[in-house]
């Protein structure tokens, strides 16, 4: 007994085929991937694309504990342990960010998109934060920012990127404390 294979099924059959692909190609979560851990308190770890390399120049130009980059250049992630200033709390993550870290380092103002506080998966209260601004006050980017106060130290891992792009929660939400 012979099947017959409408042109219309044999379309579906390779949309869902290409679209799977697509899928799989796209999504950082089946991606290979990196790690970068702290060991010391308050102990964590950030994944990350595996084909994101190692960016020590701007590590050691913002005194960051890590920074990687895709090959393009961007997006750019960055990871920093500081003392929690003085009467801030997580909600002020954010403006700190902005105050103390982005306004300097850019010499201009950037503009707060969105500033919210949530909950990491393992449960620890956090701030998340998206900031507009221009690199050498010409190229529009995005800071996307996920901020903890644990131990009385300020964890912040953020990323750089388009400012047209989706912001990269998908890789800052991979913060976990240990």
């Amino acid at each position: 007994m012979k099947h017959k294979v409408c042109k219309s099924s044999i379309s579906v059959i390779l949309f869902l085929a290409g679209t799977c692909m697509l899928a799989l190609a796209l999504s950082p979560s089946i991606a290979s991937a990196a790690v970068f851990n702290y060991d010391k308190k308050p102990a964590f770890s950030v994944t990350y694309p595996n084909d994101w390399s190692d960016n020590p120049d701007n590590a050691k130009q913002y005194n960051l504990l890590f920074s990687a980059k895709a090959d393009a250049g961007i997006p750019v992630i960055n990871v920093q342990v500081r003392d929690i200033p003085a009467g801030a709390t997580i909600a002020d993550a954010g403006k700190l960010f902005k105050k103390l870290i982005l306004d300097p380092e850019q010499s201009q103002d950037c503009q707060i998109i969105s500033d919210k506080q949530t909950t990491l998966k393992d449960g620890t209260k956090a701030n998340e934060t998206i900031l507009k601004y221009k690199w050498n006050q010409w190229l529009p980017l995005q800071a996307v920012v996920i901020a903890v106060f644990k131990d009385k130290k300020w964890i912040r891992v953020d990323i750089h990127q388009s400012a047209n792009d989706d912001p990269s929660w998908d890789i800052l939400r991979t913060l976990k404390f240990k």
